[in-house]
C-alpha cells in the first residue's frame, strides 16, 4: 500500500478545516470477505463519503464540497490546515441520525 495525499475540505455549515485520506496504490492480499457482503482488506483501506463534523455536529457528503487542497504525509501542511481534524466513518446512531434528518440520496 502507497498512501496518497491527504485532501483538505471546510465544513460547509461552520468552515472548519478537515482532512480524508487517500490511496496511490493498494492491493487485496490478505482480504477478508463475509456472507453479509463486508470487506476487510489491510492494504486497501476506504475512507468515508459521509462524516460528522467534530466541531458542529453536521452530517454532510464529501463529494458535495470543493477540495480546498492536499498534501502529502510527509510534508508539512499549511499552518492553517495543521488542527484539520480527520474524517471518519460515521457510527451506527449517526446513520441513523443522518436518515432522520435526510441526508439521504436517491
Amino acid at each position: 500500500m502507497i498512501p496518497g495525499p491527504n485532501y483538505v475540505y471546510k465544513c460547509p455549515n461552520c468552515n472548519t478545516f478537515f482532512k480524508r485520506g487517500s490511496l496511490t496504490s493498494g492491493n487485496t492480499f490478505e482480504t477478508k470477505i463475509y456472507s453479509d457482503g463486508k470487506r476487510e482488506s489491510p492494504m486497501l483501506p476506504e475512507f468515508p463519503q459521509i462524516i460528522k463534523c467534530k466541531k458542529c455536529n453536521f452530517i454532510f457528503w464529501i463529494h458535495k464540497l470543493t477540495e480546498i487542497g492536499s498534501y502529502n504525509s510527509h510534508e508539512e501542511p499549511v499552518p492553517e490546515w495543521r488542527n484539520a481534524f480527520k474524517a471518519e466513518f460515521l457510527t451506527i446512531d449517526e446513520y441513523f441520525e443522518s436518515l432522520d434528518l435526510n441526508v439521504a440520496e436517491i
